[in-house]
C-alpha cells in the first residue's frame, strides 16, 4: 500500500494505493491517527486506487472516524471502487461514515 497526501484549503486528503489488510494496517493506522492528533480539522480519504480493505483496515478507518470527530473534526470517504464499497456495505460501515461517490461531492462537505 502506497499513501499518497493532499493538503487543501478546506481538508487534507489520503489516497491509499492497492490493498489494506493485516500485513500493512498497522501502518496505515499510524499514518492515519497522526493526521487526527496533528488536529487536521477534515479528513478525507480518496479511496479511488485502493483495490482491497480488509477488517483490519476498516477497523483502522473507525477507530481514525471516531477520534476525528471526537476533536470535533470532519472525517469523509470518497470514490469507493466496487470492490471496496461491497466490503463497507456488508460491514455496516456504509451506514455509519460519510461517503460520498466523488471528490468533489465530499470536498462540499467538509
Amino acid at each position: 500500500m502506497e499513501l499518497h497526501e493532499e493538503t487543501l484549503e478546506t481538508a487534507t486528503v489520503l489516497s491509499p494505493q492497492g490493498r489494506i489488510d493485516s500485513s500493512n494496517a498497522k501502518d496505515f493506522e499510524e499514518a492515519l491517527i497522526s493526521r487526527v492528533q496533528d488536529g487536521r480539522p477534515a479528513i478525507l480519504l480518496d479511496l479511488a486506487e485502493l483495490r482491497y480493505i480488509s477488517s483490519a483496515g476498516l477497523r483502522v478507518i473507525l477507530l481514525a472516524a471516531k477520534q476525528q470527530r471526537g476533536k470535533q473534526g470532519k472525517f469523509a470517504l470518497c470514490a469507493l471502487t466496487t470492490e471496496v464499497r461491497e466490503v463497507f456495505e456488508v460491514s455496516g460501515f456504509g451506514k455509519i461514515l460519510d461517503i460520498h461517490p466523488g471528490r468533489a461531492e465530499a470536498l462540499a462537505t467538509l
